[in-house]
């Protein structure tokens, strides 16, 4: 099964990485089981692309809900949020920092 990521970790908006997860896996897997899969999946080391791995940042799209990679685990997030994010989010690690930890609101973009 495939699985898009938005691969705003690294790159500007509109970069997107397909990550296959084996059909079987993923027809079983709980959602915190499938995102585990997804970012395990799509590493390198598993299918390699000429892109960056999926990183902390990058947003996971499952089930049309939309999961941005924290360094521990997954937190949802709405459209309206994504839209607000900026693309390469490593280069700016306050605004992420604060959004995913101190609850604090995205700027309009």
């Amino acid at each position: 099964m495939i699985f898009t990521v938005q691969m705003i970790a690294n790159y500007d908006k509109g970069k997107v990485r397909e990550v296959d997860v084996p059909d079987q896996m993923a027809e079983s897997a709980s959602d915190d089981e499938l995102l585990q899969s997804i970012f395990k999946y799509g590493q390198n080391d598993f299918q390699p692309q000429q892109v960056y791995s999926v990183s902390v940042g990058d947003v996971i799209n499952l089930r049309d809900e939309l999961w941005i990679v924290a360094p521990l685990g997954f937190k949802q997030i709405t459209q309206e949020q994504f839209d607000k994010l900026p693309g390469n989010l490593t280069q700016h690690h306050d605004l992420y920092w604060n959004f995913l930890y101190n609850d604090k609101e995205l700027p309009n973009a």
